[in-house]
C-alpha cells in the first residue's frame, strides 16, 4: 500500500516539476521577441545591434532577444546593404525580409560603363539639391562638370586642359570662383566665367597663408596668416582687397596653425588647433558676430573637426574615435559608438541629423541624435579602394574616386 502511494506522490512531484519548468521556460520566452530574417543574397553578412549571427540551410537567420528597439544590418560585397531600427514587441515574431540590390561594376576599369574618367580626380560637389559634381583629368590639368538626369550622365569641360601646379583648390559656394593654392603655397583667385574659356582669369591673391576656407553665403573668406604684424584669422571680402583682423593668436599661445572651417549658416567659424604637441590641439568656435573665441573641448589630442548640416552639432575626431559636442553645451564630448572619417561625411539630404561616411573602404549612414548607424551601407564594390565619393540624385547615384579613377553606380 505504501509502495502504491509513494509512486503516486512521485508521479505527481515530478508532474509538478515538469509544470513548473515549463510554466517558467513560458514565461521567460513569453517575456522575450523573435526575429527572424530572410535575406538575398544568402551568403550576406547579418547583425544585430552589432553582433553577428549565422543563418540556418535556407537563409534565415533567427534570433532571440529583448523586447525594444534594435538595429539590423545586412551587407554583401558588391551588395547595397541596409542598416535599420526596428521596434520588437514582447512574445511577438517578427519577420523581416530584406533582398539587396547588387552592384556590379566591371573588374577592367578601362571597360567599365561606370567609368566617368580613367585617372580622374574628385574636386567638388556642386550647389545644394542638384545633381551636379565637379572633377578633374589624371594630371589635374583640365576640369569638368558632372551632371545625372536620373541615371543619363552628361559630361562638360569648364576649362581648356591648360591647369597647373595645383595643390588645393578652396571653391566658391556658387562654383563660379575658386582659390587655387599652388605647389609654391601662393595662391590666385580662379574666374570660371560661368565656363567662358577665352575669357577666364586667374589674379594673385595672397601668400603666406595657411588654412583658408569660404563663408557658405559668400559673403567672405577666412583665412589664417602672418601679415608681419603677429599671426592671426583674418576675415576678407572676396578679391581680398579689404580685410580685418578679427583674432590675434598671440594672444592664444595654445592655438598653433588652426584649422577653419564654418558653419552652414555663415555666422561661426570651427578653429581646430594643430600642433606639433598632438595634446595642445583642441576645437574652439569664432562668433562672427560677437568676435569671441569659446574653447569647445579641454582634453586635446583633436585630429579633425566640422559642423554638421544646421549647426546643431560638432562632429570631432581624435586618432582612432569620433565625439559629439552639442553646439549648445562645450565642453562635453559624448563618444560616438563609430569612427566616422570628416574627409568623407556627406549630409542626408532630407534628415540633417544622419550623415554618411566613408570609413575604411565602407560607406555607412550614421544618426547623431542616436548615436546609431542607420540607412544604407556599402561594404565592398568590386574590391575597389575607394577614396572619396559623393551622394547625388537625393541619395540614389555614387559617385567615388578609386585610384583608377572616377566611377558611378546607381543605388536604386
Amino acid at each position: 500500500m505504501k509502495t502504491k502511494k509513494h509512486k503516486i506522490y512521485t508521479k505527481i512531484i515530478l508532474a509538478s516539476g515538469i509544470f513548473i519548468v515549463a510554466l517558467l521556460l513560458f514565461i521567460y520566452l513569453a517575456s522575450k521577441s523573435y526575429i527572424y530574417i530572410k535575406v538575398t543574397p544568402r551568403e550576406s553578412t547579418v547583425e544585430l545591434d552589432d553582433k553577428a549571427f549565422k543563418s540556418n540551410k535556407s537563409g534565415v537567420y533567427k534570433a532571440l532577444t529583448t523586447p525594444g528597439k534594435h538595429v539590423v544590418l545586412v551587407k554583401a560585397n558588391n551588395h547595397v546593404g541596409i542598416s535599420k531600427e526596428y521596434n520588437l514587441r514582447r512574445g511577438i515574431k517578427t519577420t523581416i525580409k530584406v533582398d539587396l540590390k547588387e552592384i556590379t561594376p566591371s573588374e577592367s576599369p578601362e571597360s567599365s560603363l561606370n567609368l566617368i574618367e580613367k585617372g580622374g580626380k574628385l574636386l567638388t560637389i556642386g550647389q545644394e539639391n542638384q545633381n551636379d559634381f565637379y572633377y578633374s583629368n589624371d594630371k589635374l590639368s583640365q576640369f569638368f562638370k558632372g551632371t545625372f538626369e536620373g541615371t543619363v550622365f552628361r559630361k562638360n569641360p569648364i576649362t581648356e586642359p591648360k591647369m597647373s601646379g595645383i595643390k588645393e583648390i578652396i571653391w566658391s559656394p556658387t562654383k563660379e570662383l575658386a582659390l587655387l593654392i599652388k605647389t609654391d603655397n601662393n595662391i590666385n583667385l580662379f574666374d570660371f566665367k560661368k565656363y567662358d574659356f577665352i575669357n577666364q582669369s586667374e589674379i594673385p591673391w595672397g601668400n603666406n597663408i595657411g588654412s583658408v576656407a569660404w563663408a557658405p553665403d559668400n559673403s567672405q573668406i577666412a583665412y589664417f596668416s602672418d601679415d608681419g604684424n603677429g599671426k592671426s584669422l583674418f576675415l576678407s571680402d572676396i578679391p581680398n582687397k579689404n580685410k580685418e583682423r578679427v583674432i590675434n593668436f598671440n594672444e592664444h599661445n595654445d592655438i598653433i596653425n588652426p584649422l577653419l572651417k564654418w558653419s552652414a549658416d555663415s555666422n561661426f567659424i570651427l578653429v581646430l588647433s594643430r600642433s606639433k604637441n598632438n595634446q595642445q590641439n583642441n576645437v574652439y568656435v569664432f562668433s562672427t558676430f560677437s568676435r569671441k573665441l569659446v574653447a569647445y573641448t579641454e582634453d586635446g589630442s583633436y585630429t579633425d573637426a566640422i559642423f554638421n548640416a544646421d549647426n546643431n552639432f560638432i562632429v570631432a575626431n581624435k586618432s582612432d574615435s569620433s565625439y559629439l559636442i552639442d553646439f549648445k553645451k562645450p565642453n562635453e564630448a559624448v563618444k560616438l559608438s563609430a569612427f566616422l572619417d570628416l574627409h568623407n561625411l556627406i549630409a542626408d539630404s532630407k534628415n540633417y541629423n544622419v550623415v554618411y561616411t566613408l570609413t575604411n573602404g565602407s560607406l555607412f549612414g550614421f544618426d547623431l541624435s542616436n548615436n546609431k548607424k542607420s540607412g544604407y551601407v556599402i561594404d565592398n564594390i568590386g574590391n575597389q579602394k575607394i577614396e572619396l565619393c559623393y551622394l547625388l540624385n537625393s541619395g540614389k547615384i555614387l559617385v567615388y574616386q578609386t585610384p583608377e579613377g572616377v566611377f558611378w553606380i546607381s543605388l536604386e
